[in-house]
């Protein structure tokens, strides 16, 4: 089906907490990629107290640009990655928590 799931990742010089997923197509549109993402979101600030995690997506990637937004995700910033211009999405544990009272 696909994977999900949060860990390091140099981005510049810094190493920070990437959540990165990917599913096979046939199951694109059903909402699973934003369930996972829910669900390790969860795991990484209850249990492994992350104080923030990243996700890095090319612009072009509307469908991943969209669950990322959904999950509570907002602000970018672009920046080069392996030679190609993407958006690095920022959320910090209050972020989450704040999201999450929301829903």
């Amino acid at each position: 089906m696909g994977f999900c799931g949060v860990g390091p990742e140099l981005v510049g010089e810094v190493e920070e907490i990437n959540l990165d997923y990917r599913l096979a197509r046939r199951f694109w549109h059903h909402g699973y990629a934003t369930e996972a993402v829910k669900g390790v979101l969860r795991y990484a600030f209850q249990q492994k107290h992350c104080e923030s995690v990243i996700v890095i997506i090319e612009p072009e990637h509307t469908a991943s640009v969209r669950v990322t937004e959904k999950v509570g995700f907002g602000d970018y910033a672009l920046q080069e990655f392996h030679n190609r211009l993407v958006r690095v999405y920022r959320m910090t544990c209050e972020d989450w928590a704040l999201h999450n009272k929301l829903l």
